[in-house]
């Protein structure tokens, strides 16, 4: 019986690693609240061609590849503060935003800025007021990103590329995630992905992610085992 037993744990703790990669494609996990910051799984590459399989109780991926989506929604004021003001500039271009959005923004560089970018700012300012004069808010994708705009509330997103190593020493814990690379084609907010806190952010919402995909994924093998009733 105790053979049977210790069998039965060993099946149930074993997954294959596309179990894993499917399992975590198209997750979802929010961030941060103020403002709402998103990250997106969109392609997992385990540099396994999926028929392998791995004890889910200890294990370590190294060179993990992540690609996903930030999202950001809230203020302009929000976004900024979030990515900094240039990242935002470049953000809400991708979009027909508000004459008050784009000023304070605008304002925000002026104040700050040398002679000659305020003169480029004034420049961008009045032309994306036009944009919006011209065209009802929409959704785009343009330069790696998009967004939305609707009564002064910002939806903006931006792809990432990133490497991790992903592992588990503690059995039943949290997956571990160490980022070692981190970048975007969206090269106006590589600044703020260097942020340690927008670091740590995206290693906890993929710990999460992993260590929820893998705790459902054992319980629905655990069903299996159960005796008929």
């Amino acid at each position: 019986m105790g053979g049977n037993l210790s069998c039965c744990k060993l099946d149930v703790n074993t997954l294959a690693v596309a179990t894993l990669k499917q399992g975590l494609e198209g997750v979802r996990r929010k961030m941060k609240d103020h403002p709402e910051l998103w990250l997106t799984i969109k392609e997992l590459d385990l540099k396994d061609d999926g028929n392998a399989s791995f004890n889910s109780t200890k294990f370590c991926f190294e060179g993990v590849r992540v690609r996903a989506d930030i999202e950001l929604v809230g203020s302009t004021a929000e976004i900024v503060a979030e990515i900094g003001s240039q990242a935002a500039l470049k953000l809400l271009d991708m979009v027909g935003v508000s004459t008050a959005s784009k000023g304070e923004l605008a304002g925000k560089e002026f104040s700050s800025g040398s002679q000659k970018q305020k003169q480029k700012l004034v420049s961008n300012s009045t032309s994306l007021i036009e944009v919006k004069e011209r065209h009802a808010p929409s959704t785009n994708r343009v330069g790696g990103g998009s967004g939305t705009w609707t009564g002064g509330s910002e939806h903006k997103s931006f792809e990432v590329l990133i490497t991790v190593n992903m592992f588990r020493e503690l059995g039943e814990g949290d997956v571990g995630i160490e980022i070692k690379g981190l970048g975007t084609s969206f090269t106006a907010a590589q600044a703020a992905l260097e942020n340690e806190s927008t670091r740590k952010n995206i290693e906890i919402a993929l710990s999460k992610m992993a260590t929820e995909v893998i705790k459902t994924k054992i319980s629905e093998k655990l069903e299996q085992f159960k005796p008929a009733q």
